[in-house]
């Protein structure tokens, strides 16, 4: 038998504030889904940013500095 139907069965036999109660708990499942799915996003989104910021960057362009350039020393 199909998980559903199960559920489904047990759901039927059940007062109405334990349904829900499964009902809360579905919808919080959903919801945990669907955050690691905006999780994803995020992620590519921050990628794509960081390398759209850094993508006219160039090492040849790099400063270096020594212990020269200090103005003042400790």
């Amino acid at each position: 038998m199909p998980a559903i139907e199960k559920i489904d069965e047990y759901l039927a036999q059940m007062p109405a504030p334990l349904q829900a109660e499964v009902l809360h708990y579905v919808e919080f499942l959903w919801g945990k889904l669907h955050a690691v799915e905006r999780d994803k996003d995020d992620l590519l989104w921050q990628e794509l940013s960081l390398a759209s910021a850094l993508r006219d960057l160039d090492e040849a362009d790099e400063v270096t500095y020594s212990i020269d350039d200090l103005k003042e020393k400790f």
